[in-house]
């Protein structure tokens, strides 16, 4: 008798064991049930996810139906910019912007924005868009909030051609004030702003910002 208590009570507690790892085993599988780990969203890796390119309506001009497509470039390129507050993460502009120099210009500009506050979430609303006859411009609200639980507000403009029926941003900033995450325009692009024809059309101004920042 004695020792058929013992072995219900082994019984009982090998299920009872059975059934936390059964519970934990399902802790680890996403919502649709596929057992793939659920990995939490974090500003360690660019926030877009969206196409490699965005393609205009027609391949030798712009219209307003590109307006949207444009916005949508544009709000993911600004936030990979916040995106690439935090020192770790590498953001991949190739995806918006095609000329060399702005190229260079806007890689040097995020690495010098970059440090280690977190984003945590960024509200993007539309300020003022504009279709012209060879550009379209946008000007971007952004409302970002990061780990301390403090929050800060501004704009970026775009300039949006199209190339061969590719959406490209010919330029692009922040250049209202030094209060925002994205400083480096404010600091150092004021008499340079972002207009249509850009800045990155005239080799004398290109050289002379890239004399003041120092980029070689």
């Amino acid at each position: 008798m004695y020792r058929r208590t013992i072995q219900r009570l082994l019984c009982a507690c090998l299920i009872a064991l059975l059934g936390l790892v059964t519970v934990g085993c399902r802790g680890s599988v996403d919502s649709d049930g596929t057992g793939t780990p659920t990995t939490p969203s974090t500003p360690e890796s660019p926030v877009s996810t969206g196409p490699r390119a965005w393609m205009a309506l027609d391949s030798t001009k712009l219209q307003q139906g590109d307006m949207d497509k444009a916005t949508e470039m544009c709000e993911s390129l600004m936030r990979d910019s916040y995106a690439a507050k935090k020192k770790s993460v590498s953001v991949d502009l190739t995806r918006y912007i095609i000329d060399p120099n702005l190229l260079k210009y806007s890689e040097f500009k995020l690495k010098q924005e970059a440090y280690n506050q977190i984003i945590t979430h960024v509200d993007v609303s539309i300020a003022k868009e504009e279709v012209h006859d060879t550009c379209l411009y946008l000007k971007l609200a952004a409302r970002v909030y990061n780990d301390i639980g403090g929050h800060d507000g501004e704009t970026m403009e775009f300039v949006v051609k199209n190339v061969n029926g590719r959406l490209v941003v010919t330029d692009w900033g922040a250049l209202g004030g030094p209060g925002g995450k994205s400083f480096f325009d404010f600091m150092h692009r004021r008499q340079w702003p972002v207009t249509n024809p850009t800045i990155w059309e005239d080799p004398a101004k290109v050289k002379a910002l890239f004399a003041e920042v120092g980029i070689q």
